[in-house]
């Protein structure tokens, strides 16, 4: 009869976590974000390109630098790569982007890896040195924004999908 109890206790606790994951997950898509793992920003934040070589906020000093934090399971992230697109089309020289990408192809929680990272600059059209990999990470919310300064400075950073018309008024804010 113990035995039976705890079997039932186990299976509550169990059901009752999974109902609070599945609350959670709702949550989080209602909100219109995807829980996912991004980097911590710094001129010293690195990643690795979709060629395998190291990439250092640092590197961009004398621009600004637009870096988008999604991942390939992330819905909201697919839709807010062409916008990224469209807006880094008609910005100038003084503006780069860079796409981050904070997991691999497997889903959520998967280690993104530079095969991941090739095929997907190859779907969305970007070239391998527009696409990185994110190797020091912590929890987040995807996409993710970061506007850096010419000196390698966080001055802008947003959780969630923008419209390229709210993506070119903050550049517009921040760089002139």
């Amino acid at each position: 009869m113990v035995f039976l109890e705890q079997q039932f206790i186990q299976r509550f606790w169990l059901m009752t976590a999974g109902v609070g994951l599945l609350i959670a997950a709702c949550d989080s898509h209602r909100s219109g974000h995807q829980s996912a793992i991004t980097a911590s920003g710094g001129a010293d934040s690195c990643f690795h390109s979709a060629e395998g070589e190291e990439v250092c906020i640092g590197d961009y000093e004398g621009s600004y630098l637009w870096v988008d934090y999604g991942a390939p399971w992330c819905s909201t992230c697919k839709k807010q790569l062409p916008v990224m697109k469209q807006v880094d089309n008609r910005a100038g020289d003084e503006l780069a982007f860079a796409t981050v990408m904070t997991s691999g192809m497997k889903g959520y929680g998967s280690v993104a890896s530079v095969a991941d990272t090739k095929q997907w600059g190859q779907r969305r059209g970007l070239g391998p040195e527009d696409v990185l990999i994110a190797d020091n990470l912590s929890a987040e919310t995807v996409p993710f924004h970061e506007l850096y300064s010419p000196e390698g400075r966080k001055i802008y950073s947003h959780s969630g999908f923008l419209s390229a018309g709210e993506i070119q008024q903050v550049i517009k804010r921040m760089v002139d």
